[in-house]
């Protein structure tokens, strides 16, 4: 991300609420384009991260967490329609359910059962488990 120092400045710079990480990022741009100013995306400029071995540290549904986490805080920030926040964050609390039942059900399966979902609707989960026959 390259912003002029000014205007970074003048936004108060990361909004150190999405602590420890992610989101923070969005966030300053949805306060630039406030500000009538425009961010772009581009495909051609590549940088590397020096840093980021607090990522690697985390478990996955740590990781989860935290993610959905600012996801969350970001709608509630910037969504000021309240029926598009509520479906929002609603919609972020169904993945972080979903990705951990999927890691969950993961990790079982690596420790020696084999599971299966049978997703029937949004709402409804059924496991069956399939015991080892040796």
């Amino acid at each position: 991300m390259l912003i002029k120092a000014s205007t970074f400045n003048s936004l108060g710079g990361f909004d150190t609420n999405f602590y420890p990480a992610w989101y923070e990022d969005v966030d300053l741009c949805k306060r630039v384009s406030a500000l009538g100013l425009s961010s772009s995306i581009s495909n051609s400029t590549s940088a590397f991260h020096l840093g980021g071995e607090s990522l690697h540290s985390l478990s996955k549904k740590r990781f989860i967490s935290i993610f959905l986490a600012s996801k969350i805080k970001y709608f509630r920030l910037h969504q000021n329609n309240f029926l598009k926040r509520v479906s929002c964050i609603s919609l972020i609390y169904l993945e972080f359910i979903l990705k951990l039942l999927y890691i969950t059900l993961k990790e079982y399966k690596t420790n020696g059962a084999n599971v299966s979902i049978i997703i029937n609707d949004l709402t409804t989960f059924h496991t069956v488990q399939k015991l080892h026959t040796h």
